[in-house]
């Protein structure tokens, strides 16, 4: 049994064997749905119901359907012996003149193949058997008069009746003596056909010069040839267990070459995609499609690379025939030994692509999707963004590069650091001893380094509260607080931003700018108010959260600031209770912090530094150079590096600095979390010299990034 779809309907196919063609047609259906008696069920979503049969003709080789602009169901039957075709309208009457046309070859010879032009509608291909100085390919012309001369009927050897309606003569008669065994038009060279001749040749012939073969190619594949109707060089056939394919440019080899593991079958090219080839194999479950067009044909060193896909409507059953839709995208039907047909669809692989500007689109059948996506859908979006606002450029003044990333805080703290950093080398306020790797070190590496190479130690400061005027603490007498201080630690508080004095004997108080500069520029209320506080400053927080701008900002703030108004130095249990009561009801980390600070004890403030809500790393790493001992404050700083590092905190930046593998790793991690090779190529550029310039995993950011530049045109960027 074979199937064949309608070229002019696509809800009709037909079925045929040697005895019996039958017609469908095809309808949808719900689940759950009863079928209509004699019914076929081709999909979970169409059946086909049986409209109408041929059976009444013998030895039935081969079935094609007219391709022709026609209401009636027009199909040419190839009788195996003796030959004839007849064209039918399923036994129904019609308005073509072509219904009942029958074609008689001069002698009984059996039919192997029927082929309709494609465009010239009127011409039918017929194949037949070998013959001594006989043609083996006629080419019939429909739309010829039959032939009622009584004269030649006396001399045929069918009956009158039959003869009444026949043509006896083809237009064309080529191949004379030679055996043929495939068949197919080409469809844009329209007068052109390819034929599989004698068992190991295939030749082009032209109708307008039918004498001769304009083409040859000497191979054992002739079998099933047919033209990619998509691509008119194409050209595939196939032997016993091999299919090739060939460029009808460059006829002498085959272009590729596809061996199968069981003979071959049957082969089509897909009508509405160039360069799909359908393979199907004796015995086998499975269609294979080749897609041809984007094969690797390669050379005579090198195997080709060939892209296939399967198709396996049943894997209990095998495959006995299948067919192509003619004009929906990806379908195909097949037919199973017991005549159950199943029809498919295959999905594509879908190809995606990519454009400079990282848009994403892809085709699916013959749509074309293009998706956009918001600017922070992806990091190549932002990335283009940052580099088309400068981003990176400003040399001189590196803060101006946080302006450009506002709206992402560790970016934004990071060039506000490197910024502060360039400008304390600037001001010799880090020993060039301490800068051999590198322009910008970390508080650790400050922290280990300089008390290292000066043999000092942290000292013990005991510094007493500032209160606001008419405050006193409410004890009799003040109680120092206790705080560390050293060169180093002075430095680390100058790299968190705490501007303190070098020397001192200054009598300026740069604290106080530096409150200034959050109340007045940044409205950093709580910050201010905390740092004040830390600072034992507790007037001056009073009188930040107590200001009018303040409380008409954020009413809150006012209560606070009573409750500060309030502490005594006894910090007795009721004083306790209420700080810690206050600090589980606010939400803001600086304002949790303060009353943490209020409730310690002295030289245990883990309730400061590690609450689950946070203060800024630079603001706990200055806390902890106040009021932490040496052994402490590196176990803290450590710790709180770590973890930063895991999570590709730029914050930890502050720790690490940009000069040894500590922040390599730390910006490793950063990368792999956000894919910012941007800001990572950036900032490493700007540490240079340093180890980290040299190093293989920077080279390929800097690399990276310079690809996306040139991706998009921005040569000057």
């Amino acid at each position: 049994m074979k199937i064949s779809w309608s070229p002019q309907d696509k809800e009709k196919f037909l079925t045929f064997t040697a005895s019996t063609v039958k017609l469908y047609q095809t309808y949808s259906y719900s689940q759950g749905e009863i079928l209509p008696e004699g019914s076929l069920q081709i999909s979970d979503e169409r059946y086909a119901a049986n409209i109408a049969s041929v059976s009444d003709l013998p030895q039935m080789k081969c079935v094609e359907w007219f391709p022709g602009q026609t209401a009636d169901d027009i199909i040419a039957i190839g009788l195996a012996s003796p030959g004839k075709i007849l064209l039918s309208n399923f036994g129904r009457k019609g308005e073509s003149d072509l219904i009942s046309k029958e074609f008689c070859p001069k002698h009984q010879r059996h039919c192997i193949y029927l082929s309709w032009n494609p465009v010239h509608t009127h011409f039918l291909a017929e194949g037949l058997d070998k013959a001594r100085n006989e043609s083996c390919i006629y080419i019939w012309d429909v739309n010829a008069r039959t032939n009622n001369d009584l004269s030649v009927l006396q001399d045929r050897r069918y009956s009158s009746s039959m003869a009444e309606a026949s043509v006896v003569k083809p237009c064309l008669e080529i191949g004379a003596g030679d055996m043929t065994s495939s068949f197919s038009w080409f469809k844009k060279e329209t007068w052109t056909f390819v034929a599989g001749m004698n068992g190991k040749q295939l030749r082009v012939y032209d109708l307008r010069e039918p004498s001769r073969a304009h083409l040859i190619t000497h191979s054992k594949s002739v079998f099933g040839v047919c033209s990619d109707p998509l691509h008119e060089s194409r050209v595939a056939a196939y032997s016993e267990s091999h299919v090739s394919v060939w460029d009808v440019r460059q006829f002498e080899k085959p272009i590729l070459g596809i061996p199968t593991e069981r003979e071959v079958l049957k082969i089509a090219w897909c009508p509405t995609r160039s360069g799909d080839l359908a393979v199907l194999c004796k015995g086998s479950t499975i269609v294979k499609l080749y897609d041809v067009r984007h094969s690797v044909t390669g050379t005579d060193d090198l195997e080709p690379v060939i892209f296939d896909r399967t198709l396996q409507p049943n894997r209990q059953h095998a495959v006995n025939y299948f067919a192509w839709h003619p004009t929906c995208e990806n379908r195909i039907s097949t037919l199973t030994p017991t005549g159950h047909v199943n029809d498919n669809f295959i999905f594509d692989k879908l190809p995606i692509s990519l454009n400079a500007n990282m848009t994403p689109a892809w085709i699916f059948g013959r749509q074309i999707n293009i998706q956009t996506y918001e600017a922070e859908a992806d990091m190549s979006v932002r990335i283009k963004q940052r580099a088309k606002q400068e981003y990176g450029l400003h040399r001189d003044n590196l803060w101006k590069n946080a302006v450009v990333v506002a709206d992402e805080p560790n970016l934004h703290a990071l060039w506000h650091w490197l910024d502060l950093s360039t400008k304390l080398l600037n001001k010799e306020e880090v020993p060039k001893k301490l800068t051999k790797t590198g322009r910008y070190i970390g508080v650790l590496d400050l922290l280990h380094l300089q008390d290292a190479i000066e043999e000092t130690e942290s000292e013990e400061v005991c510094l007493t509260w500032q209160y606001p005027d008419g405050i006193h603490g409410g004890g009799r007498e003040k109680k120092p607080m206790l705080q560390y201080t050293s060169k180093a630690r002075l430095r680390c508080l100058q790299l968190c931003g705490w501007w303190y004095n070098k020397e001192p004997d200054d009598l300026t108080d740069p604290i106080e700018l530096f409150l200034d500069s959050m109340v007045n520029e940044n409205m950093e209320y709580e910050r201010a108010a905390a740092i004040a506080l830390f600072n034992l400053k507790i007037g001056r927080a009073v009188e930040i959260l107590s200001s009018d701008i303040t409380v008409k900002d954020t009413p809150q703030l006012g209560l606070v600031a009573m409750a500060l108004s309030g502490f005594t130095e006894e910090r007795n249990a009721m004083w306790r209770k209420t700080c810690t009561e206050l600090r589980l009801s606010m939400k803001d980390p600086y304002l949790r912090a303060m009353f943490s600070f209020l409730a310690s004890d002295r030289d245990n403030y883990d309730e400061v530094l590690k609450d689950d809500v946070c203060m800024a790393v630079k603001d706990r790493v200055a806390f902890a150079c106040l009021y932490l001992n040496s052994s402490k404050l590196l176990t803290y700083l450590t710790e709180l590096c770590k973890n930063l590092k895991q999570k590709g905190d730029l914050d930890g930046i502050l720790l690490t600095g940009l000069t040894n593998e500590e922040g390599l790793e730390l910006l490793g991690n950063y990368v792999d979390l956000t894919s910012d090779i941007q800001t990572a190529a950036l900032a490493v550029m700007y540490s240079s010299p340093s180890d980290l310039s040299r190093n293989e995993q920077v080279l390929n950011w800097i690399e990276g990034y310079r690809d996306l530049l040139n991706q998009w045109k921005m040569w000057h960027h």
